[in-house]
């Protein structure tokens, strides 16, 4: 029974050896930030998800167009520009077949429309 003897078969001695021997080292705890495994801090998701914009929101906001002018905007200079630009389409407009011919003349066709429209709210407003 020489095995009996030994240590060998003892598994507390590692452990004891381990714990009981050798320098205490201090290891400092990590700082009370939550990270991330690449050390980043966490974001607060919750505002970000509570506070996201809608679908339809996004895609209105992607299809309306940025207006650096706003004051083309008013009324009287807003028809003044439509009639600058329906002269200007038809002094570049080239051949019968040329887009600029056919957007000078839906140009005008909106303008009748609009024109139109006008009458028709005039007259509704005096009945």
């Amino acid at each position: 029974m020489a095995i009996a003897n030994t240590r060998i078969l003892t598994f507390d001695t590692g452990i004891e050896r381990i714990i009981q021997s050798g320098e205490r080292v201090d290891q400092p705890l990590p700082e009370r930030n939550a990270l991330t495994p690449t050390g980043e801090p966490v974001r607060v998701r919750l505002d970000e998800m509570l506070n996201a914009p809608a679908l339809n929101e996004l895609l209105r906001g992607s299809v309306r167009p940025q207006i650096a002018d706003k004051t083309i905007l008013a009324p009287g200079r807003y028809q003044t520009l439509l009639d600058e630009a329906q002269v200007e389409l038809r002094h570049r407009a080239g051949g019968e077949n040329n887009a600029l011919a056919k957007a000078a003349t839906l140009l005008e066709e909106e303008q009748q429309l609009r024109g139109l429209l006008n009458t028709l709210r005039n007259l509704l407003v005096r009945a």
